[in-house]
């Protein structure tokens, strides 16, 4: 019986959403495994998953709300799987002690709630043609980075070491 992978993910500007996607693709590439990507907007009937990796952008050094509160709803049916997490932020554009130290407390949210059998962040992407308004005029005032800091390498190395855990 092949097992089924579901990648849940939330998203500002799409960054994300393309990881969840290449993350599907490699899990999916596994000898008799499936994995579908699905917003956490969208994201309804989890039971029928054998594992579910969970994945946001992470906003103010937090994930995103919309991921805590799908979270908190379906943790009944997230403690009986295996779930893993991950996570893109602009903090590890440059991977130093400080970022590194930095990062540290980006997922104390989910660890709140959930107990993963996998966590990784990784550097992110900025595009503010494809953010709000709102999400635009905050990078200016913190003045993030602004760019695709993404390690495609890395991600899939993650998902590699994943595709055992799972």
């Amino acid at each position: 019986m092949a097992k089924k992978i579901l990648v849940v993910y939330a998203s500002r500007g799409g960054s994300t959403m393309e990881a969840a996607g290449k993350i599907a693709d490699e899990l999916s590439s596994q000898e008799n495994t499936t994995a579908e990507v699905i917003s956490v907007k969208k994201a309804k009937d989890i039971a029928s998953y054998d594992a579910i990796v969970l994945g946001s952008a992470i906003w103010m050094g937090r994930p995103l709300p919309e991921m805590v509160s799908f979270i908190k709803s379906y943790k009944p049916i997230l403690s009986t799987k295996k779930v893993a997490v991950f996570g893109l932020c602009m903090t590890l554009k440059d991977q130093t002690p400080e970022s590194l130290k930095a990062v540290g407390t980006y997922f104390e949210p989910i660890k709140a709630l959930i107990s993963p059998i996998d966590m990784q962040l990784f550097a992110g992407k900025v595009d503010p043609s494809r953010l709000g308004l709102f999400a635009r005029l905050a990078i200016k005032m913190v003045k993030a980075p602004v760019g695709d800091f993404r390690n495609w390498d890395t991600i899939r190395s993650w998902v590699e070491e994943l595709k055992k855990k799972l």
